[in-house]
């Protein structure tokens, strides 16, 4: 459906401005499709006041999945019925974003969704399960089966939980001075490994059947000049991966250098279309994981036996073209 954007890209003063890694992630056998324009990139962000009062090191998060699990247990406080300080905020719910934090931690074994060559499901390998196991264990060291008092992690209710620059913007409305007790680190499963910061690209591409492909990319470009960019950034706080933008961006968006800082470390997120299907089941199953309604084998058998027959749909569609 997409043009391939290579001939544009060739000769595109500003193609270097983006880093490679994202450039790779709007890829596909070649050829680049899209243009990033507003990036959903996620680390794990974190109270350093609530680490402080905890005996941690404000400057030193987590090094690996273990010490993660460690710390939110240490952080976490409870009062009678209620969760006053949550370790770790795990995502539960019935959108996607269950499905991508386990995905996450999936890619920081090494492991990406499925295999790229046969179109098979990697969700019952070894590591899968360690990803799946290790959720659950910050699940009940964050207690997050228990209310939590009013509030998030503005307010100092939750010590970790994963930010991306949209999440930054209400806490910086509520509380201007926010980003200066605000850490933010890429997780990775051991010191030994490489830290994944997770990333979802939005952009701009051309369809296959524009009649005026030569204006359309001129539209693009102007898009993504400076000054227009930089508008739209101030505006809705996106991120747009311009690494030449950055010192020009803290003005308005405190704290995006951590951001940037986490570009080496960024993966994407590759889910068997359709989307709704695949990435709802995942979360649906993962939760059931959290309420102890099943096992985490279970729960990746079952998905997998799915993601399968919806990726052999996907790979008979994809050698129609």
């Amino acid at each position: 459906m997409l043009e391939p954007l290579n001939r544009y890209l060739e000769n595109w003063p500003i193609k270097a401005r983006f880093s490679k890694g994202l450039w790779d992630a709007l890829s596909w056998r070649g050829n680049v499709y899209v243009v990033p324009q507003n990036l959903d990139f996620r680390g794990i962000g974190y109270n350093k006041v609530l680490y402080a009062e905890a005996g941690l090191d404000p400057e030193a998060p987590p090094q690996s999945w273990a010490e993660l699990v460690q710390y939110a247990q240490r952080l976490t406080r409870v009062e009678g019925d209620r969760v006053t300080v949550r370790g770790f905020a795990n995502s539960y719910g019935t959108g996607g974003g269950t499905a991508q934090q386990f995905l996450w931690f999936l890619r920081q074994t090494g492991l990406t969704e499925f295999d790229h060559e046969t179109f098979t499901s990697n969700l019952l390998q070894p590591s899968a399960f360690e990803a799946l196991q290790t959720l659950q264990d910050l699940w009940e060291a964050g207690q997050n089966a228990m209310p939590i008092l009013s509030g998030g992690f503005a307010q100092g209710r939750e010590a970790m939980r994963y930010l991306s620059p949209s999440n930054i913007r209400s806490m910086v409305a509520y509380d201007p001075h926010i980003m200066d007790r605000v850490g933010l680190f890429p997780p990775r499963r051991s010191p030994e490994e490489t830290p994944v910061a997770h990333m979802f690209a939005n952009g701009l591409a051309i369809p296959s059947a524009s009649k005026n492909k030569d204006l359309a990319w001129e539209w693009i470009a102007l898009l993504t000049s400076d000054d227009v960019l930089y508008e739209i950034q101030r505006i809705n706080w996106f991120f747009s991966g311009r690494l030449d933008l950055m010192n020009r961006m803290r003005e308005v968006q405190p704290g995006i250098e951590m951001w940037y800082a986490m570009d080496p470390y960024l993966q994407p997120q590759i889910i068997p279309p359709p989307r709704d299907i695949s990435q709802q089941e995942l979360t649906r199953v993962i939760c059931e994981v959290y309420d102890k309604k099943t096992s985490p084998v279970a729960a990746l058998e079952h998905v997998h036996h799915l993601w399968n027959r919806l990726l052999a749909e996907w790979k008979e569609q994809i050698g129609h073209f």
